[in-house]
């Protein structure tokens, strides 16, 4: 059976590729208590490399409570944002993540991941223009930004502009990302019988 574009669209609906991919930790529940060793040298940075280590496993809500103890030590306040907005997103607390990674941009809007992660979730909330000038923010900041080029791509999908969001989904293949089963030749295809000018 051959899926049509519109079918395969909706699958792609499914873009917690990158917010919701991680459902192993759903409970927004108060993060656990964290607490460093006693004499740790630069103890921010070390809540802060304690945080990433709960990020990459997956381990969102701990990972929420080491991005604040790092805070509260001093360290850099939109590493620590970003963080948070990163654990916030695995717990599928879109609105909870979104504050984050705009304080993080207020703090310092030289950060490309801030903008391409609030721009993945204004695209998962269909607010396509906000989120096309989050990514396009970010893509200036950090040109090849995979998951950046990856979220632009399937924006300017949603946003009928096919020969571009092809542009982005081959940038994202060259940044190392990978692209759901079907969806380049899908787009290669809008974007033939489409030739309407980007």
């Amino acid at each position: 059976m051959i899926e049509t574009v519109a079918q395969y669209a909706k699958k792609m609906a499914i873009f917690g590729i990158f917010l919701l991919w991680t459902l192993q930790e759903i409970s927004c529940s108060t993060p656990p208590e964290v607490v460093l060793p006693r004499g740790v040298k630069n103890p921010g940075r070390a809540a802060f490399q304690e945080g990433l280590a709960a990020l990459r496993a997956r381990r969102h809500r701990a990972a929420l409570a080491w991005f604040r103890l790092a805070h509260r030590h001093g360290f850099a306040e939109a590493q620590t944002a970003t963080g948070e907005g990163l654990a916030w997103s695995g717990l599928q607390n879109l609105m909870r993540a979104r504050r984050a990674f705009d304080r993080a941009i207020t703090c310092d809007p030289r950060q490309a991941e801030p903008y391409i992660r609030r721009g993945l979730i204004l695209h998962h909330l269909k607010k396509y223009g906000a989120a096309l000038r989050d990514f396009n923010r970010g893509l200036a900041l950090s040109p090849g930004h995979a998951i950046g080029h990856m979220g632009r791509a399937f924006t300017l999908y949603s946003l009928g502009r096919y020969t571009a969001a092809l542009s982005d989904a081959r940038a994202a293949l060259r940044a190392g990302s990978s692209l759901p089963e079907g969806f380049l030749g899908a787009l290669r295809r809008r974007a033939v019988s489409s030739r309407a000018p980007d």
